[in-house]
C-alpha cells in the first residue's frame, strides 16, 4: 500500500470521554431518524468535521488527518442506512480483537454531530496484499482470532495486509463469534489454488466498484430503501 503524500496539519481537537455510556445515552436521547452505530466501547470520540480527508483507500474508507491522533490513520465510516449494521458488526469485531496484534489498532470512533457513524483505525504503512507465498503468515494470524473464538466471515486476500513477515487481517464487517471449534479448526487452513483464483488484482477494484454502484442505487430508492447519511456523498 502506498504511503499518503505529506500534508500540513490542520488544527484539530479529540473529545476524549472516559464515560463511554456518555454518548450512547445522548443518542438515545435524541432518536429521530438519524442512522447511527450503538455499541461504542473506546474512550476516544473524533468529530467528522476534526478530520481532513485524504487518499481514498476503498469505498467508504479514507486515509485521515488530525492534529491530535499520534499516528496516520484510517476512517472507516458509514454512507447509506443499510452499512450502519456491517459498522457495529467490524465496531464490535475491533473490541474483541482489542491488543491482540490480528489486525489494525483502534483508534476511537467517528462521529457527526451526537450520532456515531464510523470509526478510526491506525493506518498500515510499507504494506502490501498478500498473496500465494503468504499462506503460512496468513493461516497465523486465522489462527489468533480463530483462538478468540471469532469467526472472519470474508477470507480472501485482500483481506490480508502484508507488513514484513506479518499478515494483518482488516475488514471485520462479517465477523461473528463461534463455539464450534472444529469448524474454527477447519476454517484456520488456507486452500492455495483458491487463494490464487481470490479476486485477481483488477477484479478487487471492479468488486468495489459494483458495490458502490449497487449502494447509490439504493440510497436514491432504485433497489431498496432509500435514505443516507450527510456524509455518505463526498
Amino acid at each position: 500500500m502506498e504511503d499518503s503524500e505529506e500534508q500540513g496539519h490542520p488544527t484539530s481537537t479529540i473529545e476524549t470521554n472516559t464515560n463511554v455510556e456518555l454518548l450512547n445515552a445522548e443518542v438515545d436521547q435524541n432518536e429521530e431518524s438519524f442512522f447511527l452505530v450503538r455499541n461504542c466501547w473506546h474512550h476516544t470520540y473524533v468529530d467528522f468535521e476534526d478530520i481532513v480527508l485524504g487518499k481514498l483507500l476503498k469505498p467508504g474508507l479514507h486515509e485521515v488527518i488530525c492534529a491530535q491522533l499520534d499516528t496516520v490513520a484510517m476512517a472507516k465510516f458509514a454512507r447509506f442506512e443499510l452499512e450502519i449494521q456491517y459498522m457495529m458488526n467490524e465496531t464490535r469485531a475491533y473490541e474483541w480483537i482489542m491488543g491482540k496484534g490480528i489486525g489494525p489498532r483502534f483508534l476511537g470512533h467517528l462521529t457527526e454531530g451526537s450520532r456515531v457513524i464510523g470509526f478510526l483505525l491506525e493506518r498500515v504503512t510499507d504494506a502490501r496484499y498478500a498473496d500465494s507465498t503468504d499462506l503460512a503468515a496468513c493461516e497465523r494470524s486465522l489462527q489468533g482470532l480463530h483462538q478468540l473464538g471469532i469467526l472472519h466471515g470474508d477470507v480472501n486476500r485482500f483481506n490480508f495486509l502484508i507488513k514484513g513477515s506479518e499478515a494483518v487481517l482488516i475488514d471485520f464487517d462479517t465477523a461473528r463469534k463461534c463455539e464450534d471449534s472444529e469448524a474454527l479448526c477447519r476454517k484456520s487452513k488456507l486452500c492455495r489454488p483458491l487463494w490464487r483464483m481470490s479476486l485477481g488484482g483488477e477484479g478487487v477494484q471492479d468488486f468495489a466498484s459494483m458495490r458502490h454502484k449497487l449502494l447509490w442505487r439504493t440510497h436514491r430508492g432504485e433497489g431498496g430503501a432509500s435514505g443516507g447519511l450527510s456524509v455518505a456523498h463526498i
